[in-house]
């Protein structure tokens, strides 16, 4: 599980014994509670997970005071338990156990359900109040198909309590990203086309939960996404057969994965107008050399020849008559590997 935090606050490690600082311990005025230190003073902490809290009661020179301990009540969000393994001393009998007074005490804040609340630690007249955030440990979202053929949407639903951000970014472990095809202006979902060869959790970076909303987090599904190799939209061979792709709006790019299937691989584009594109094809396997070609109607080789260079990925631009054509990627050497990736755009003209 990939779980990371953004936000206007960073959680410290408590490390059991908190440090003091300060000048003359004979000024001001020693052995007078002046307030409570904590380490962390804020706790952020998954859900099914523990988080060690250390408190201190000191004067106002920060030094220590011992003194007896007490615990408010806790929301239903978490537990805090003091740890009555830390610094205990022997009693009459000589077993160990925790001291009437202590300088510092331990606990464990242990998360239950994602949320946020408070709790209370007093002491000698003083108290202080912890914030507390208990964060989901992995992302149970909805997903339309945990299968999807190549070239299939995958549409993820956000559960209640977790919006997507405006900026998130998707991932699998060991694949390709996918492609975002689209998300809900409402943060609500997100339509993916998936790579061949995923394998794994999708890894959302950006979410934002109800409960904490200062916060970013970076979560995992619960399901694993596996892409069959099946493929909805394998370019075809024969150029007089090939599927058609459409070609976007003025200004907009379309996006698709396919299955490297042939050494020349076809996919048709019918302009009905004078229309500028680009066109950039990228594979899997970079230690292959995959050039980009066209065709026209005849099924006859025509300019650009600029992305036939043996660099990757490879990409050109060209301005098109109102017509049919062919492009093509031609495995001009090695393995391509699991996928071809191929953007088109279509640009202003000239």
């Amino acid at each position: 599980m990939t779980r990371m935090i953004r936000g206007s606050v960073l959680l410290a490690a408590c490390v059991g014994v908190l440090s003091c600082t300060g000048g003359d311990p004979t000024s001001g005025s020693p052995g007078v509670p002046d307030k409570i230190v904590a380490l962390p003073g804020v706790v952020i902490v998954d859900a099914n997970a523990s988080q060690l809290i250390a408190f201190q009661l000191v004067d106002d020179n920060n030094g220590q005071i011992p003194t007896s301990w007490s615990i408010g009540a806790t929301p239903a969000g978490f537990t805090v338990e003091i740890d009555s393994s830390f610094r205990p001393v022997y009693n009459s009998d000589g077993s160990l156990t925790l001291p009437a007074e202590q300088t510092e005490i331990r606990a464990t804040i242990s998360g239950l359900v994602p949320s946020s609340g408070s709790f209370t630690v007093s002491a000698s007249g003083k108290s202080i109040t912890i914030p507390v955030t208990v964060i989901n440990d992995n992302l149970p979202a909805t997903v339309s198909n945990t299968s999807p053929n190549i070239g299939e949407e995958l549409v993820v639903t956000m559960p209640a309590g977790l919006t997507l951000n405006a900026d998130a970014t998707y991932e699998f472990d060991g694949a390709a990203d996918p492609i975002v095809i689209s998300q809900a202006g409402d943060g609500s979902s997100v339509t993916l086309l998936v790579a061949p060869g995923t394998a794994a959790p999708l890894t959302v970076t950006g979410i934002t939960p109800a409960y904490a909303p200062t916060l970013t987090l970076t979560l995992n599904t619960t399901d694993v996404i596996t892409a069959t190799s099946t493929s909805d939209f394998v370019g075809n061979d024969d150029p007089s057969t090939a599927p058609q792709v459409t070609v976007p709006a003025i200004g907009d790019t379309v996006a698709f994965y396919d299955i490297p299937a042939y050494v020349d691989q076809f996919y048709k584009i019918v302009l009905t107008d004078t229309t500028t594109v680009t066109v950039n094809t990228d594979w899997d396997n970079h230690d292959g050399d995959i050039d980009q070609l066209w065709l026209n109607g005849a099924l006859a080789l025509i300019p650009p020849f600029t992305a036939a260079t043996g660099s990757a990925p490879e990409s050109s631009t060209a301005t098109f008559a109102p017509g049919t054509y062919y492009i093509y990627a031609n495995i001009y050497d090695g393995d391509p590997g699991a996928w071809y990736k191929f953007t088109i755009t279509t640009e202003p003209n000239p």
